[in-house]
């Protein structure tokens, strides 16, 4: 049980950022904002100021350090990386700086200009159908999540960060200076043209070392923010002028294929969410007899074996015994998603092989259907 659940979190914490072809237009745009302050006395001006403007394609990433030092023994140093992508808001760094008697340093991560996000996206969402008339009432599910940390190691830290999201005029989803999810419906019309607003705000000041008292400060932080959306109205479609397709971070369950055997065992499972309990049950196997439970990330990949068909990433995949059907040939198997929002919108495909002696597969066994879960909350 601890190693699957140690491998979700390491196949998920992967998520892949997306395709990075985009779609040029006005409404739609990544920028990477942020400042760096190791300034002193005795030293030159020690701030990095760095703005990469509206960009169209993403993902953007931008990367800058800075270190000041003064003859009296005084050091600072500071780095930062700001990662934006549509649906994708992410700040890492690392500071360490140290004073002197009587004379202080600064060791800041900020912003230099009207409290700019370190990563923002602007986006535009147009709601289509192809059967629905213009004016029809539509939902849309928006979805945002935060993870990661952010500290400063100083006598008097100054941590603040925060993630936000606006769609059209509806209310802003806000998490703030802690991991989390968030959710809210949007209520619109097919036809509309939504404004999409994404933002990761983080500030860190180390401030007692600005003091004459000697000390060594540092900062560090890595926060990720995703956004995700779904149409809950049937017959209407999102298209995005950056041409993505956003997640839908809501958690599903969908079966994959058939089983192999005599009479094909049956697996199925609830819709993952985060920090639930997590049930596959299994049908038609053979009575008392072992079952080997699989796991996988990403979306199902249908592999031949004679003539059963696996449905697990074979290469990447975690396999390991799951106790024994009983003497009606029925399972089941739990576990405990981890409450880590960044593992919202995360795939696995699972599936389950029963032993059998003669069975189809290879001659010792039977394999289930696969089941491709997405993670949501």
């Amino acid at each position: 049980m601890h190693c699957l659940r140690n491998a979700i979190l390491v196949v998920l914490t992967a998520t892949a950022i997306g395709d990075s072809n985009q779609v040029a237009a006005q409404s739609c745009g990544v920028r990477n904002h942020f400042r760096i302050v190791t300034s002193m006395s005795g030293a030159p001006s020690g701030e990095r100021r760095v703005d990469t403007g509206w960009l169209s394609a993403g993902p953007l990433v931008t990367s800058d350090t800075i270190t000041t030092t003064n003859t009296y023994g005084c050091r600072s140093q500071g780095d930062c990386t700001a990662t934006t992508d549509y649906g994708l808001l992410r700040c890492s760094g690392t500071g360490l700086a140290n004073n002197v008697s009587g004379i202080g340093v600064f060791l800041w991560l900020d912003e230099w200009i009207g409290a700019e996000p370190k990563a923002h996206f602007r986006d535009e969402l147009s709601v289509v159908s192809g059967t629905l008339p213009i004016g029809t009432p539509v939902q849309i599910r928006c979805a945002l999540t935060l993870d990661g940390f952010a500290q400063v190691i100083d006598p008097v830290p100054g941590v603040s960060y925060r993630a936000q999201l606006s769609v059209g005029s509806a209310p802003s989803l806000v998490i703030s200076n802690a991991a989390g999810a968030v959710t809210g419906i949007v209520n619109t019309q097919v036809g509309a043209r939504l404004s999409v607003d994404g933002r990761l705000n983080v500030s860190l000041f180390a401030r007692a070392i600005q003091g004459g008292s000697p000390m060594t400060s540092s900062y560090a932080c890595d926060l990720v923010a995703r956004v995700g959306f779904a149409c809950l109205t049937p017959g209407a479609t999102l298209l995005a002028c950056s041409g993505r397709s956003y997640g839908t971070l809501s958690p599903d369950a969908r079966v994959v294929g058939t089983g192999c055997g005599v009479t094909p065992p049956s697996l199925a499972s609830n819709a993952p969410s985060l920090g639930q309990n997590l049930a596959f049950t299994m049908s038609g196997a053979a009575p008392l007899q072992a079952v080997v439970f699989g796991i996988a990330p990403g979306a199902a990949t249908p592999t031949a074996i004679g003539t059963c068909t696996l449905y697990l990433d074979l290469p990447n995949a975690v396999l390991l015994t799951a106790g024994s059907t009983d003497s009606s040939g029925s399972w089941s198997f739990g576990l405990t998603v981890p409450a880590q929002p960044g593992l919202a919108g995360g795939v696995l495909t699972a599936q389950a092989i029963p032993l059998r002696p003669g069975g189809a597969l290879l001659g010792f066994a039977e394999s289930s259907n696969g089941v491709e879960l997405t993670i949501g909350y």
